[in-house]
């Protein structure tokens, strides 16, 4: 396998070196489920850096037991790992629809407080575009989801 660009700057990287990659490493290993971590700084071989999250899913040994956290700890065959540029994710989803005039996008994490910043914005000239009437502009603002 050959691995360019930014592949081969991360190729060896010690994820459980980073305290909060290792919490979402820990709570996927422990609950047997995905978890993830957002708001990291990735390192790219352009020397820029961008945000973006992580997540872990846990993989244990074939026929044996994982009902228990410490079956789960006895029995792990390894963490499948992923990081994914937050603006990359979005651009893409929002590449497939729509949306209403008078909306500007904004996302926050489920956890994130009153006084968050987004972990994605829509560029108001990107916003523009994607419009289903071609302009708008933002009228108010809702908080939808956890905490609203």
């Amino acid at each position: 396998m050959t691995l360019s660009g930014d592949a081969q700057w991360v190729l060896g990287m010690d994820l459980y070196a980073e305290p909060a990659r290792r919490r979402a490493i820990v709570h996927a290993r422990d609950s047997g489920t995905m978890a993830a971590v957002n708001g990291l700084s990735l390192r790219t071989t352009t020397g820029t850096d961008s945000s973006g999250f992580f997540v872990a899913l846990p993989v244990y040994r074939a026929g044996l037991p994982h009902e228990t956290v410490e079956e789960r700890r006895a029995n792990l065959s390894g963490i499948i790992g992923g990081v994914f540029k937050t603006a990359t994710v979005m651009e893409t989803i929002l590449s497939t629809v729509a949306l209403p005039r008078n909306v500007d996008l904004y996302v926050f994490p489920a956890t994130a407080g009153r006084d968050a910043f987004p972990a994605f914005r829509e560029p108001p000239a990107q916003a523009k575009r994607r419009c289903s009437e071609g302009r708008g502009r933002r009228s108010k603002t809702r908080r939808i989801g956890r905490g609203s």
